[in-house]
Formats: structure tokens, C-alpha cells, sequence
């Protein structure tokens, strides 16, 4: 089977599908969490449990080597910067690293650095509170202390000097995230920061050639009679059900049976009336 570079197209509808499935891992396992323990702790760990999430989604897919929901989606495959390998378990390791964890740790580090040179000697007894809330064994509490000894080293106009270079980094992050897009839309070689940290790109399989294709449309474009799309139907292989019918199995059918808004299409066999809702073979 050929392999081409992926395109735009379909590096965006993978990773809208990768999207969507790691939100409703997300959604579950909060909904679980916050059954089991509660409000209180789940608002502690919301943040720990998201993180796990993502890595149990990536962990089980790209880091063991299978393709993602979205990448099977679109039909494309991770390929290393050779174009000829899939990428290695050190690459795919960077990868979810540079992709799940890495945004989680600057996150809490920026939040707990501008938290600790605005608040000072004020904030403390709430932070105290909050740590003996989150635990021990809280990410939070562990970088609030190391925040808290490297602060106090500072005098009090370099606290008021770093307070914006912290918000300035903070606006530079979102910055180089949107620039880095943009340089997707014009080259299409990398859609996230961190396939590029690990050279991981993708190659998609043409389970068809350009000629095939437009075939296709043109024949989807021109007019069936009646008998054609008869003898078409008929052509499908019936499966008997109790009562002496036998319904027909269509792949387009799926769509509206999985909705719910279809009628069945049967072939009666001998003298067995049509069920009510059923539309009947002629």
C-alpha cells in the first residue's frame, strides 16, 4: 500500500478525535473520582487526576506502539524523522512527556511562583491550609516549599522586578503556541509543539488513487434507475429471523439503526404478514 505525508486535513481531524476521546476519559474519571472520594478531595486532585488520564490515554496507544482513536480515524502513522520507521520507545516516551506532563509541571510552577511573589508573608497561612488539605503528597505542596525557600532569598524589589517577567513568560507560552500553528497552516509538517521535540511526524496509506477517487464521485453523481438499485439491494445477503423473515444487512443502514430513527427492510419469506413500521420487499 502507498505511503504519502499527511495532510492539514487530516493532522486536524486526528487530533480533534484524540481531543474529544481524552476529554471523555477526563469527564469519566472525575465523575468516578468525585463519586468515590467526594467534592472536597476531587476539587484537591482535579488537576493530578486529569494528568493521569492523559497519560493512560497516550500510555496505552502511542507510547505501547498502537495508533491513537484519531489516528486510526483518518488512517495515518507515526513515522520517525527517517520516514521508513515508526519512532522508537525513547521518542514516544519524549512525546507523551513534552505532550501530558511537561504543560501540567510549568503550569504549576508559574501559578506557585506568581502566587509566592504576590502574596509574600501574607499568603502563607492560606497556603498552609491549602497544603494540609491537598496532602503530602500533593505536586503543589512539594513546589511550594522549594517556591518558598527560593523567594526568600529575594529581596523586595526583586520580587516586584520578577512579577512580571513571570506574567511576560506566561503570555510568551501562549504566544509561541499560536505562532507554532500558524507555521503549521503554512508548512503542514507539525501540528503540536511536542511531535516536533520528539521528530515525530505522520504518514497516511492512499487506499486509493486520485483517478479511483474522482471514478467514484462520478458515479455517485450520475442517476440510478430503479431495476439497477433494486438488483443492487437484492444483491446483499439476508439473515432469517424468528417468524419466517429475513432482514437485509446494509452497511448504510448503520447510521440511522445506531440513531434509532429507521425502519427495517425485509424480504418476507412464504405468506408471513409484514410487521407494522416495516417496509416490505416487493
Amino acid at each position: 500500500m502507498p505511503l504519502a505525508p499527511a495532510n492539514q486535513s487530516q493532522l486536524v481531524r486526528s487530533s480533534q478525535k484524540d481531543e474529544y476521546y481524552r476529554t471523555s476519559l477526563r469527564n469519566n474519571a472525575n465523575e468516578a473520582f468525585q463519586t468515590l472520594a467526594g467534592s472536597k478531595r476531587w476539587l484537591d486532585w482535579r488537576r493530578e487526576i486529569e494528568l493521569l488520564s492523559d497519560l493512560a490515554y497516550y500510555g496505552l496507544t502511542t507510547f505501547s506502539g498502537y495508533q491513537t482513536l484519531g489516528e486510526e480515524y483518518v488512517n495515518i502513522v507515526q513515522v520517525d524523522p527517517t520516514k521508513r520507521q515508526i519512532p522508537s520507545w525513547a521518542r514516544r516516551g519524549l512525546f507523551v512527556l513534552c505532550h501530558a506532563y511537561f504543560p501540567y509541571l510549568l503550569g504549576k510552577v508559574l501559578v506557585c511562583l506568581e502566587n509566592e511573589l504576590e502574596g509574600g508573608q501574607e499568603s502563607r497561612s492560606g497556603v498552609g491550609r491549602r497544603q494540609a488539605a491537598s496532602g503530602l503528597w500533593s505536586l503543589e505542596s512539594w513546589l511550594r516549599r522549594w517556591m518558598v525557600r527560593a523567594v526568600g532569598l529575594l529581596s523586595v524589589p526583586q520580587r516586584k522586578a520578577c512579577l512580571p517577567a513571570v506574567f511576560v513568560l506566561q503570555q510568551s507560552l501562549t504566544l509561541l503556541h499560536r505562532l507554532h500553528v500558524a507555521l503549521f497552516y503554512i508548512s503542514g509538517s507539525f501540528y503540536h509543539l511536542s511531535k516536533r521535540a520528539a521528530g515525530i511526524s505522520y504518514v497516511a496509506q492512499q487506499l486509493q488513487t486520485e483517478t479511483e477517487s474522482q471514478a467514484g464521485v462520478e458515479a455517485l453523481q450520475k442517476p440510478q434507475s430503479p431495476a439497477y438499485t433494486e438488483l443492487k439491494i437484492q444483491s446483499f445477503p439476508l439473515h432469517p429471523l424468528p417468524g419466517g423473515e429475513a432482514t437485509l444487512h446494509i452497511h448504510s443502514l448503520w447510521t440511522p439503526v445506531l440513531l434509532g430513527v429507521h425502519h427495517r427492510v425485509v424480504q418476507h419469506q412464504g405468506r408471513v404478514p409484514a410487521v407494522s413500521g416495516e417496509v416490505p420487499a416487493s
